[in-house]
C-alpha cells in the first residue's frame, strides 16, 4: 500500500474490502495538488465491501470496474469522477444506497438492487440492461458538480472536459420497470425491447 503513488493502477479483485482499507488506499493515492485521490485503472471485481464505499471525490483516469462486487452495508458509493467507464455489471447492493458518479459510461448490466437506491449521475451513458430492481430505484441527472470533501470548490471534472453533463439512458432491456423512476434523463437513444411494466415507469424533469 505504501508504494502506491497518485495515478497508479490498482487491482483488488476478489479480496474483502473494509472501510478502513479503502481509507488507507485513498490516502496513499492522494494528490496534494488536486486534494483528492488520483487513480489510473481500478479493478474491484468480485470484491465484498463490508462498509461504506465513500471514495470521497476520487478521480479515475481510466476505468473503475466493480464487476460482481457485493456492497453488503454500503449506504453510499462515491462521489467519484471517472474519465472512462464505471462497470457495476453483476454487482449486488444489499442496503439502501446513494450512488454519486460523473463518468462517460456507467454500466449496470445485471446489477441487483436488493433495497432502495438513488443514482445521481453526470455526463454518463447509463446501461441498466437486465438489472434486477427489487425496490424503488431513482436515476437522476445532477445539475451541478459534486462537492469536494477537502475544499469549498466543487469536485474537479477535468477528465470529462468538453462533454455535456447531461445523462442518457441507453438500455432498460430485460428490466421490470415498475420500480424505476427517471429524473431529467435523455431517453432518445434508449432500448426498451424486453422490458416489462413500462406503463409503470416514472419519468419527470
Amino acid at each position: 500500500m505504501n508504494a502506491l503513488t497518485p495515478g497508479a493502477d490498482i487491482d483488488h479483485r476478489g479480496t474483502p474490502f473494509t472501510e478502513d482499507l479503502l481509507h488507507r488506499l485513498l490516502t496513499a493515492l492522494h494528490d496534494p495538488t488536486t486534494r483528492q485521490a488520483h487513480i489510473g485503472n481500478a479493478r474491484f471485481d468480485g470484491v465484498t465491501f463490508t462498509g461504506d464505499a465513500r471514495f470521497h471525490g476520487a478521480t479515475f483516469t481510466s476505468n473503475a470496474q466493480f464487476d460482481r462486487a457485493r456492497f453488503e452495508t454500503a449506504s453510499r458509493l462515491g462521489p467519484l469522477v471517472c474519465g472512462e467507464r464505471v462497470v457495476l455489471d453483476g454487482a449486488v447492493f444489499d442496503q439502501p444506497v446513494t450512488v454519486e458518479m460523473a463518468a462517460r459510461v456507467v454500466s449496470c448490466a445485471r446489477t441487483r438492487w436488493a433495497s432502495t437506491a438513488t443514482l445521481h449521475m453526470r455526463y454518463a451513458e447509463v446501461d441498466l440492461r437486465d438489472a434486477v430492481l427489487e425496490y424503488p430505484v431513482v436515476v437522476a441527472a445532477r445539475p451541478a458538480p459534486f462537492p469536494s470533501l477537502h475544499s469549498d470548490d466543487p469536485l474537479s471534472e477535468a477528465e470529462l472536459s468538453g462533454r455535456k453533463p447531461g445523462v442518457r439512458l441507453t438500455s432498460v432491456g430485460g428490466v421490470d420497470a415498475a420500480h424505476l423512476a427517471l429524473h431529467t434523463i435523455d431517453l432518445s437513444m434508449c432500448r426498451f425491447a424486453g422490458a416489462i411494466h413500462l406503463d409503470q415507469l416514472r419519468v419527470d424533469g
